[in-house]
């Protein structure tokens, strides 16, 4: 009764963290995704899997977090990356 899904965010909300929508089987809900999450990171929502055929409870939704990577970068964007890899 568990449902196990992966959504896609971009780079930028990973490393800076925010709010993504997830489609559920029961309409779409507000994640926050946490600053500095890393590929493959999987959180739980307890309760908001598949019901159970013979009592009220609900299994748990385990959304695995796959990040983004642009393939397609403006010179501009790519000066910028390099100036943000130098501050590390």
């Amino acid at each position: 009764n568990d449902v196990i899904v992966n959504h896609e965010i971009p780079l930028t909300l990973a490393i800076l963290g925010g709010e993504t929508v997830v489609p559920t089987l029961s309409g779409d809900l507000k994640v926050r995704v946490g600053s500095g999450t890393q590929p493959e990171t999987v959180i739980r929502l307890s309760g908001k899997g598949i019901k159970h055929l013979q009592s009220s409870r609900h299994g748990d939704l385990y959304i695995r977090y796959v990040i983004k990577i642009p393939t397609r970068l403006s010179g501009q964007q790519k000066n910028l990356l390099r100036e943000f890899e130098e501050l590390f």
